[in-house]
């Protein structure tokens, strides 16, 4: 079994990329299925992060399923377009598929 945790700090006002993701292949389904995952598809993650109302000028966030980052990318991007936006946003994200560290890596990086 593989960990990471990552730990990026994003800087309000700068938007996280989400890192497309190809469709889950039968035996990704499996696996998928194995580990007990969901991978949130990307409208799914927008709709969650509208429901969060958050005004502080720091925003600590633990993601610990994240998967390729999209609920966390979701909500980061809906934070840095409000109005009051946080002053900092860090986020502790955790996965033990390694085919998803990469992708999460990607998504989180700024």
């Amino acid at each position: 079994m593989t960990t990471a945790a990552i730990h990026p700090n994003v800087i309000a006002g700068e938007t996280p990329r989400l890192s497309p993701f190809a469709p889950a292949s039968p035996s990704d389904l499996d696996k998928q299925h194995e580990l007990g995952q969901f991978l949130t598809p990307n409208p799914v993650a927008e709709f969650m992060a509208s429901l969060f109302e958050i005004h502080r000028s720091e925003v600590r966030m633990l993601d610990a399923g994240a998967g390729a980052g999209a609920l966390s990318a979701a909500l980061v991007g809906r934070l840095c377009r409000d109005p009051r936006k946080p002053k900092r946003i860090s986020i502790t994200a955790y996965e033990i598929d390694a085919a998803q560290i990469e992708p999460l890596q990607a998504t989180t990086r700024v």
